[in-house]
């Protein structure tokens, strides 16, 4: 009887069942409310604090324990709160991701020697870092390896100090030149392709689409072993190398395009870093489409009486021996089936239909656009940007405002849909859905945690900003419309998944520093890395040195950070256009 008493608080004084509580909160972490010794009288009194303090403790997980004996800042108080609170499902890496705004890199120094190479970034999973020589023709591949951790380092330290060799490796030909801004890991991160090209030859006319490269090839480097594996040679074609954009990477399915035969050849990435050829997209649809051509061309020859008819140049196929034997490819005569299939399902009488009458308006520019950038959606389905030709204009600018974007099928051969690029439904899409558009990246899980429109409601705050400025320049939504949809197809591994490039976690100045890995203008000032949290600034990046802001005054260069995926460290390094290597490299660390 007096054990039951015991459990159930009966016969005890008011208040002591509430500090038995409390004594036993407090040895698994601690107790949120203070025992006073004022208690009221009676059991009512009793029972109604038993009630509150059960209120704020379902599940015995106390919001104001969490607040005063485990949250706050400080690594040590969010560790504690971690062995108390245990994460909700699914959000454990987010969980260690917030204890970056207080492990940050606090200190740096200078590179005592400027190295003779040229950072291209770490691979996905932070386990190397790709290099390239200075002459673009040499890989150089190191492993992040601090030397004196527990030793405070000088102002100027060697790049021995935290960059360990792996191996170096000669991968071009001669002739060849490696493209600074192409990298892509496949296979878990034990494969690194990398791209070469001759120098581009101008158009030697003006009906051509694009510059002309003698030879371009990719290369597989094997990580493991240090060797190059395998690689692919196209001959006079034109593949737009830099940032990725010529390239898609899906599962174990790399795609390239080729701009200047307009086509998309599938490689199979096996086991053994080998690129297998699957099939080709572009001129043919199906690999007996050739053959059915041929056929259709002979039975054309005969029906005509003989050689007579191919002679004349009446008849259309190889067999003629005209230079536009083909007028259409197989994506421009599925691409133009599509759109005269869709307008006469519009259902209304030949003479009133709109679509249709569309469709002939600008039919001669439809006959015109050739296919400028692409995307693996999926193991089946291509995004495609189009642009009229022939070409005119940098490739940057005739990409980023390319005028069209359709959805293929390459199972079934059809277009799925085709708009404008300032559709608005198409930027609908990107702003809440673009992780479903960025490549998966199977080498490490941080990746997946790269801020985005869709999960990011700070750059949702910063698009709706935007969207009241545009609307006040332009009276209407089209011009932020094409702004974003003119970001797809997105380009494969081009994003760090560095902690300190979140936006949920850090707040700095993307104009100079950003998570896609491309060259930035110099910051005259420090670059200040605030936590979204607190507002405080834990660090800043200066890619200079005080010593050289006079002389450095009115030269022209850029800067480029490789941020580690996810530890403290990074490197900056400044270039100027007349020096071919970076002029100063600076390491912050922890």
């Amino acid at each position: 009887m007096r054990e039951r008493k015991r459990a159930t608080g009966e016969g005890e004084e008011p208040g002591t069942s509430r500090r038995r509580v409390c004594e036993e909160a407090g040895r698994n972490g601690g107790c949120s409310a203070s025992t006073s010794g004022k208690q009221g009288s009676g059991s009512s009194s009793n029972n109604n604090s038993q009630e509150r303090f059960w209120e704020f403790n379902q599940g015995g997980k106390d919001a104001t324990l969490q607040e005063r004996w485990v949250g706050g800042s400080g690594i040590l108080r969010k560790i504690a709160r971690r062995e108390f609170v245990s994460a909700p499902p699914s959000s454990s890496i987010n969980s260690i991701r917030k204890m970056c705004m207080d492990i940050y890199p606090c200190k740096s120094c200078i590179a005592s020697t400027v190295p003779e190479f040229h950072i291209r970034a770490f691979t996905p999973d932070g386990q190397f870092l790709v290099c390239f020589s200075l002459d673009l023709r040499r890989v150089l591949v190191y492993r992040y390896c601090r030397k004196d951790r527990g030793s405070s380092l000088s102002a100027s330290e060697s790049v021995d100090t935290f960059l360990r060799k792996v191996f170096e490796l000669n991968v071009c030909q001669e002739g060849e030149q490696l493209c600074k801004t192409f990298s892509v890991t496949v296979k878990q991160g034990r494969y690194f392709i990398l791209a070469s090209s001759t120098t581009s030859n101008l158009l030697s006319s003006v009906a051509e689409r694009a510059p002309t490269f003698e030879r371009v090839t990719l290369h597989v480097i094997d990580l493991e072993n240090g060797v190059k594996s395998d690689e692919k040679v196209f001959k006079k074609d034109f593949i737009w190398l830099t940032q990725n954009n010529g390239i898609s990477v899906h599962d174990n399915t790399l795609a390239v395009l080729s701009v200047k035969k307009q086509t998309i050849h599938f490689f199979h990435i096996n086991a053994l870093g080998k690129l297998v050829k699957i099939r080709s997209v572009g001129e043919f649809i199906y690999e007996d489409d050739e053959l059915a051509l041929l056929e259709g061309s002979e039975s054309e020859t005969a029906a005509a009486g003989g050689g007579s008819g191919a002679e004349e140049g009446g008849v259309r196929g190889r067999g003629s021996g005209a230079p536009d034997a083909k007028p259409y490819t197989g994506i421009q005569q599925r691409l133009l089936g599509y759109l005269v299939t869709r307008a006469l399902k519009a259902g209304s009488t030949p003479g009133q239909n709109e679509i249709l009458k569309d469709f002939f308006f600008h039919f001669k520019e439809y006959h015109g656009l050739i296919m400028w950038k692409m995307q693996m959606l999926d193991s089946e389905h291509l995004l495609i940007k189009f642009d009229k030709s022939p070409f005119s204009g940098s490739i940057d600018s005739q990409a980023v405002h390319a005028r069209y974007s359709g959805v293929f099928n390459v199972q079934s051969g059809v277009f799925v849909c085709f708009f404008l690029n300032r559709n608005e439904e198409l930027a609908y899409l990107y702003q809440n859905f673009t992780d479903f558009f960025r490549p998966a990246q199977h080498d490490h899980l941080w990746s997946r945690f790269v801020s985005s429109y869709s999960n990011d409601q700070f750059l949702r705050a910063q698009i709706v900003k935007q969207r009241d400025r545009y609307n006040k320049i332009y009276g209407s939504e089209s011009e932020l419309s094409k702004q974003l949809a003119s970001f797809l197809p997105l380009s494969p591994q081009m994003t760090n998944s560095s902690p300190y490039l979140d936006a949920r976690l850090f707040q700095f100045d993307d104009r100079f520093v950003s998570p896609y890995n491309c060259p930035r203008p110099i910051a005259e000032h420090a670059i200040k890395f605030l936590t979204r949290k607190y507002g405080n600034c834990v660090f800043k990046i200066l890619p200079l040195t005080e010593d050289s802001d006079a002389e450095d005054e009115g030269v022209e260069g850029y800067a480029t950070f490789c941020f580690h995926p996810t530890l403290p460290f990074v490197i900056s390094s400044m270039y100027s256009n007349q020096l071919v290597g970076p002029r100063v490299m600076k390491f912050y660390y922890r």
